[in-house]
This record gives structure tokens, C-alpha cells and sequence, in this order.
């Protein structure tokens, strides 16, 4: 009998640590959906995206008289944390794309026309020329990086975004952001 009560408890022991390994298992399932569902593939930083939108306000409806607009009324009307505007802008500024006032009736304004102003400019001023496999394995650079096929495809698509991004303008978004 006491035999057969350890096997049992042994047996239960054995059950327990069982449901314990399929409870984990599923745990880390969902953490490794969740982390599939995180790791999405960003062609624009957050800097850019926060530059298109200060930019396309200012040459949209609140400056499109070209007049100087506070910061703060771009970041509110963007939903922009303020410090983090003040910080894009003032690279805006020193790469001549807009110009600043201060005082009361201070503000930015647009330095250059919505026409002239493309995204690929902006893109390679906040992150970069556009790059979609840095070719890297371990932080070094790859040694099939000259005839790797798959490098030879993504130099080809990486052109065809370039291409399309050179075609994008401040003003051209405007346009799209009134079509109903």
C-alpha cells in the first residue's frame, strides 16, 4: 500500500509538472506572437514622420499664407509631444527647410515651397540614405555581400522605393489629405 500511495503521489507530482511545462509552453507562445506582432519592418523613423507632419501643417491650411506658426499650435493640432517638435524643428531649421521668428508673432515657417520639399530629402536627413538590408551578420559585414542574390533583389527594390519617395512631396501630401 504505501508503495502504491508514493507511486500515486509520484505519478500526481509527475502531472503537475506537466501542466506546469504546457502553462509555460503556452506563455511563451503568446510572448512570441507578441513579439512577432512588435517586430514590424519601419521604413520611417518616428523623426521623419513627426517632420512630415510639423511640415505639412505648415504649408497646409495653418500656414498656408506663410505666415510664422507657434510650435506649440503644430505639435497640439499634431498630437507632437512639444520638447520633441522643438527638437525636430530646429534640425528643420538648420537644413534651411523652414526658418524661424521670435517673440509674440514668432513661429516657423516654410523656407522652401510644399512642391520642393520631397520626402527622400527628409528621410536622409533624419535617418539616412534608405537602406533595406544592411548585408550584416554579427556586426560584420556579410562575406557573400557581392554575390548574394537576395542582395542583388533588395538593391532593386530599394531603388524602386527611392524612386517613389523622390516623387513625394510636402505639397503632394496636402493634396492627398483633402481628398475625401
Amino acid at each position: 500500500n504505501e508503495q502504491r500511495a508514493t507511486s500515486n503521489e509520484q505519478r500526481a507530482t509527475s502531472n503537475e509538472q506537466r501542466a506546469t511545462s504546457n502553462e509555460q509552453r503556452a506563455t511563451s507562445n503568446e510572448q512570441r506572437a507578441t513579439s512577432n506582432e512588435q517586430r514590424i519592418m519601419k521604413l520611417l523613423t518616428k523623426n521623419t514622420d513627426y517632420a512630415v507632419r510639423a511640415l505639412v501643417t505648415l504649408a497646409g491650411e495653418e500656414g498656408g499664407k506663410n505666415e510664422f506658426v507657434p510650435i506649440r499650435k503644430i505639435a497640439e493640432k499634431q498630437k507632437i509631444p512639444y520638447q520633441y517638435l522643438r527638437n525636430i524643428v530646429q534640425i528643420l531649421i538648420k537644413n534651411k527647410l523652414v526658418k524661424s521668428k521670435e517673440g509674440a508673432t514668432g513661429g516657423v515657417k516654410l523656407n522652401k515651397r510644399p512642391d520642393k520639399i520631397k520626402m527622400t530629402d527628409l528621410i536622409n536627413i533624419f535617418q539616412g540614405d534608405i537602406q533595406l538590408s544592411e548585408c550584416m551578420f554579427r556586426k560584420k559585414i556579410c562575406h557573400n555581400r557581392k554575390t548574394c542574390p537576395l542582395r542583388k533583389e533588395i538593391k532593386g527594390i530599394e531603388k524602386i522605393v527611392k524612386n517613389e519617395f523622390a516623387k513625394l512631396t510636402i505639397q503632394k501630401l496636402i493634396e492627398v489629405s483633402k481628398k475625401p
